[in-house]
């Protein structure tokens, strides 16, 4: 058993005063992605334009081990395999890029999407890639790295998710409606109507019951993904939602957006805590694998490190530290 796994997920209330345990500075603009590698110890930050370069991350030494560059402008999407071996990165440049993660190496470049890359997701098995932007949805194989097929065409995707299980895929649309395909098949199964504006951010639940979206409408959403029922609706957010990330625990939920980050309690439909946690807005954030650390990257060109849990005295003020 890995480190990672072998540790215990914080409960739901060790998120209620997070801990900011590090700031990592090297970005000179906008971070706008964010992914954990498979055992947490590594994390992924895609910049933004006026420096579209990824930063590799060694989070325990809190030391940059890399720097990649591929992209023309913002890093807009993130996604790294189950192995740890491949990273998949896509850009307003229109290039989707596939590096090995161990070593930094450009491996291949992908020019076949006619316009902005705006979401990315791997399946579970490490095969499939899915591409969501201003062009539609297009898969590709990983394996033989080649374009598999455009399953959807001249729609605008701002967001795309696998779920954990790998059978389906679905998609947050600018009509504001997130559709839902069997991945395997390519079968379309339905339309999720709620959101009245574009669907930023999906994230599904662990066991793949629960679809968790965020719409610039400010509204979060969560579905019963199996029925297509809408279950209940989050309100606190004062301005668009820009990311979501799911605790492994099935129940912590975070959001971020322009007015600062919120941590949900899903199984009560309560707020937990919010905080600005930036002096700018928040426009990305990611949860660890082992469920013990949220990152956040910011307008303000940082990216922090949160953890669960903290002692008395280092609770968050209203300056988010």
């Amino acid at each position: 058993m890995t480190q990672a796994a072998a540790r215990i997920i914080p409960s739901i209330d060790a998120w209620k005063s997070p801990r900011l345990v590090r700031i990592l500075e090297d970005h000179k603009g906008t971070v706008e992605s964010l992914s954990f590698s498979p055992d947490g110890q590594i994390l992924a930050s895609g910049g933004g334009s006026l420096d579209p370069r990824i930063r590799i991350w060694d989070l325990q030494k809190g030391e940059k081990i890399r720097t990649l560059k591929g992209h023309k402008t913002r890093v807009l999407a993130l996604a790294i395999a189950s192995d740890g071996e491949t990273l998949a990165s896509g850009s307003d440049d229109s290039l989707l890029n596939i590096w090995n993660f161990k070593t930094g190496k450009l491996n291949h470049t992908f020019s076949e999407p006619a316009s902005n890359i705006l979401s990315l997701a791997i399946s579970p098995n490490g095969q499939t890639l899915v591409s969501g932007g201003l062009d539609g949805i297009k898969l590709w194989d990983l394996t033989k790295q080649r374009p598999v097929q455009n399953w959807v065409r001249y729609e605008i995707f701002y967001s795309v998710a696998i779920s954990p299980d790998g059978r389906l895929l679905v998609s947050g649309s600018k009509d504001a409606t997130v559709k839902v395909w069997d991945l395997s098949t390519g079968n379309f199964i339905g339309t999720l109507k709620g959101h009245t504006q574009p669907v930023s951010a999906l994230v599904f639940t662990p066991d793949s019951q629960t679809l968790i979206t965020g719409s610039y409408d400010t509204a979060i959403k969560a579905w019963n993904i199996q029925t297509g029922e809408l279950i209940h609706t989050l309100f606190d957010h004062t301005n668009q939602i820009d990311s979501l990330a799911m605790n492994p625990d099935g129940q912590t939920l975070a959001s971020a957006g322009h007015d600062g980050i919120r941590i949900w309690d899903l199984n009560t439909q309560q707020l937990i805590v919010k905080f600005p946690a930036h002096s700018d807005w928040v426009q990305s954030l990611a949860f660890s694998p082992d469920g013990q650390t949220l990152a956040t990257g910011g307008f303000d060109s940082l990216i922090k490190i949160w953890q669960a849990n903290p002692l008395p005295q280092e609770v968050l003020t209203d300056n988010g530290i």
